[in-house]
């Protein structure tokens, strides 16, 4: 019987108010953080299955916002996620163990906002939706909608197991070794020019130990790299093999800031990107402005399997 909503100020300041259904007791239930001015505060408020908690938005720019939860009979606020970059349009799972929200992280090389879900009280986000090309705009949940399976701990898959090919190069040298440890043994690509760019590439293809797909809760990828430029609109980029629908999907894509390593990782629970056979594939692109050739060294590939646990 209760409405909760966002009243904005004569600055632009936004605060959640609370108000009975009969539009009686109106009261203000939070004050919208420190930072003030139009658009900023706290927006986008959505209840708990239970009506004891509310999720919102807590915005402190255009392009800043955190995760934010708070307890309706205190009004006490708890920050949930604070990423570089901005949240949207979160939901409480009917089961309340998780929360549903849009993700932007610029610095980890996602720009747009991308379907993403985190456990209610405490753990990392992951991307339920790593593909840039679909901008998040919000949900709705079933009633029916289930709770997260039971996982088993994360288990870090052996590289050296991995199948790897050169998907562009004028040469390259090395093997799966050099991805087992950040410890500047690096595997060698140097660029070859691609329509005036310069580009190296390299696929990678890992068998997941599940019975079935849905079997891999999650998948958690890092690589680390550098090049022997930085100049122009030079990126790094990886994306991975859809195979529903035939294509490679762009999870993080990163520009080169400097000749020194960079990192790209990411986090998906997303069962379009592995195989009816039980695989998972990804591509890592240094992707170089017009120029002279220049060198790639990879020194790192890791990835993580979170598997269902096993009953």
């Amino acid at each position: 019987d209760r409405i909760v909503f966002s009243r904005r100020d004569a600055g632009g300041h936004h605060v959640l108010w609370l108000v009975h259904g009969d539009g009686s007791g109106a009261v203000a239930l939070t004050d919208g953080g420190a930072t003030v001015g139009d658009g900023n505060g706290d927006r986008q408020a959505a209840f708990a299955p239970d009506g004891q908690t509310i999720v919102f938005v807590r915005r402190s720019s255009a392009a800043t916002a955190t995760l934010c939860l708070c307890d309706v009979a205190t009004g006490a606020v708890t920050v949930r996620y604070a990423p570089t970059g901005e949240v949207a349009w979160p939901r409480i799972a009917p089961t309340a163990d998780r929360i549903w929200f849009g993700l932007a992280e610029p610095g980890l090389g996602r720009q747009t906002l991308r379907l993403a879900h985190v456990p209610l009280l405490d753990g990392d986000p992951t991307l339920l939706w790593p593909d840039e090309r679909w901008r998040y705009q919000g949900l709705d949940f079933l009633p029916a909608a289930p709770a997260a399976p039971d996982a088993d701990p994360a288990e870090r898959l052996d590289v050296t197991l991995a199948e790897y090919s050169v998907a562009a190069a004028a040469n390259a040298f090395g093997g799966a070794s050099q991805f087992v440890d950040d410890d500047g043994n690096e595997y060698y690509l140097r660029t070859i020019d691609s329509g005036g760019r310069q580009l190296a590439a390299i696929n990678g293809r890992f068998d997941l130990p599940v019975a079935e797909p849905d079997d891999a809760l999650e998948v958690h990828v890092t690589v680390k790299l550098r090049t022997s430029r930085a100049d122009g609109d030079s990126v790094l980029r990886i994306s991975l093999r859809n195979p529903v629908d035939s294509r490679y999907d762009t999870a993080v894509e990163l520009p080169v800031a400097s000749t020194d390593e960079q990192t790209l990782a990411f986090r998906t629970s997303s069962l379009r990107h592995v195989s009816s056979a039980n695989t998972f594939q990804f591509n890592v692109i240094a992707d170089l402005a017009p120029g002279a050739q220049a060198d790639v060294w990879i020194d790192l590939i890791e990835v993580l399997l979170v598997p269902r646990a096993v009953e």
